[in-house]
């Protein structure tokens, strides 16, 4: 999978993450682009091409909806959609079932796995 790409998978994972809420553009700029990044052209622009790539991906698989683009902001709508974590969060789904799964990849989602271990 090329950084492109990685990028895109972790933007809808960190959308999925915030259930929904309101990302502003300088939020999602450090999911992107590192803690480190500044809100500049440069990132802006990066931001904008994952956040088309992801529209162009949900788009092919039907689910454009999903995304929804603000001014200055952007988020999921989650009535669209069906995941692990929000059955995990609705207690479809066990923390011993997830096995500590959910975003295991990710930095951001560490105080997650923290309350997963925690709940097992």
């Amino acid at each position: 999978m090329n950084r492109r790409n990685e990028k895109v998978k972790e933007l809808f994972a960190y959308l999925v993450y915030r259930r929904g809420d309101l990302c502003t553009n300088d939020t999602l700029i450090t999911v992107v682009r590192g803690v480190d990044a500044p809100n500049d052209s440069a990132s802006q622009s990066a931001l904008r091409k994952v956040i088309m790539e992801l529209r162009t991906i949900l788009s092919q698989a039907g689910a454009e909806e999903v995304l929804v683009r603000e001014y200055n902001a952007t988020y999921i709508d989650t009535e669209r959609i069906e995941c692990d974590y929000y059955d995990y969060l609705n207690g479809l789904v066990s923390p011993a079932q997830v096995n500590g799964e959910l975003f295991s990849e990710y930095l951001w989602a560490e105080e997650l796995r923290n309350e997963l271990k925690n709940s097992q």
